[in-house]
C-alpha cells in the first residue's frame, strides 16, 4: 500500500507532515458524538446510582474569542436545560445535563491571514463587523464538589467537559451597511479559505453555584454561574481563521433529591 503523502486526508484525519513531525492536525467530526452518549448509559447503569433531577435556565454572555479574531462583542442568549446529578461520594456527586444554548457574537469580524486555496474565489460578504447567531443541544458532564455548612444555604463548586451539536447559524449584517446577509460557512471561506463551519464541538467549563433548602425533603432553589470555554475551532478545517467559542452563563434552577 503506498503510504499517504504529509497532509492528505486518511480516513477523517490528516497525515502528519514531514515539515514538522510534532504537529498532527486531527479533523473533529460527528463520529465522535457517541462519547457523551455512552457517558450518559454508564452514569445511569452505575451500582448505587440515585438520581436528583435538577431544571435551570438563566442567560449566556458569549463572544468569539481566538488568533483569527479582529473584533468580537459579547453577545445575550438564552441557556434552559435539565440534568442528573446520579453517583454521589460523600460531597462529590457526577452527572451530566441537556442543554439548548444561544452563542455568538456582535461586531464579529474574522481576520483573515495567509494564502488562499489555489483556483478559489473569495464569497461577496459585507465589509466591517456583523452578528453571529448560535445555537446548540449541549451535553455537560458535571462533577460537583458541595460544602457543607449547617444551615440551609449550600455553596458548590463544579467543572467538566462539554459536547455540543450545533443546531442553526446565522449571520445578521448592519441595516446600514446594507446587502444580503451572508451565510455562516462565508465569514471562514472569505479570501479563498475553503472552510465550513463545525457541527460538532467540546469545551471546558468550571462553575459555582449556591443551593437554598426551601423544605426539607423537598429540594432546593439554585443559583450558579459557568464559564465555558471552547476546545474545538469553529471550522471544521484548519486553514483558516482560528476562531472558537467562549462563554458566561448566570442561571436559576431548582433541584429536587438529595
Amino acid at each position: 500500500m503506498t503510504p499517504a503523502p504529509p497532509g492528505a486526508r486518511v480516513g477523517g484525519t490528516f497525515a502528519p507532515s514531514t515539515d514538522n513531525p510534532s504537529i498532527l492536525d486531527v479533523e473533529m467530526t460527528p463520529r465522535y458524538g457517541f462519547v457523551p452518549l455512552l457517558v450518559l448509559w454508564a452514569l445511569a447503569m452505575a451500582p448505587g446510582a440515585s438520581g436528583q433531577l435538577a431544571i435551570r435556565g438563566g442567560i449566556n454572555l458569549t463572544d468569539l474569542v481566538g488568533g483569527g479574531v479582529e473584533e468580537s462583542e459579547n453577545r445575550m442568549g438564552l441557556n434552559v436545560g435539565a440534568g442528573f446529578d446520579v453517583l454521589h461520594f460523600g460531597p462529590l456527586s457526577l452527572g451530566a445535563e441537556v442543554h439548548y444554548a444561544q452563542r455568538g457574537a456582535e461586531a464579529f469580524q474574522a481576520f483573515m491571514g495567509g494564502s488562499a486555496v489555489p483556483g478559489s474565489s473569495p464569497p461577496e460578504i459585507p465589509q466591517g463587523p456583523v452578528e453571529i447567531a448560535l445555537e446548540y443541544v449541549e451535553i455537560p458532564v458535571v462533577a460537583r464538589l458541595r460544602i457543607p455548612l449547617a444551615s440551609r444555604l449550600q455553596p458548590y463548586v463544579m467543572g467538566g467537559p462539554v459536547f455540543g451539536w450545533q443546531l442553526d447559524c446565522s449571520v445578521t449584517v448592519d441595516a446600514q451597511a446594507g446587502g444580503a446577509d451572508p451565510v455562516c460557512d462565508d465569514l471562514l471561506t472569505r479570501e479563498g479559505f475553503d472552510e465550513k463551519v463545525r457541527e460538532y464541538e467540546q469545551g471546558l467549563f468550571l462553575g459555582a453555584g449556591l443551593g437554598l433548602e426551601i423544605f426539607q425533603g423537598l429540594g432546593s432553589l439554585t443559583l450558579e454561574g459557568r464559564y465555558i470555554q471552547g476546545m474545538s475551532r469553529l471550522s471544521e478545517g484548519t486553514e483558516g481563521p482560528e476562531v472558537r467559542n467562549r462563554g458566561f452563563s448566570l442561571m436559576l434552577g431548582y433541584a429536587l433529591g438529595r
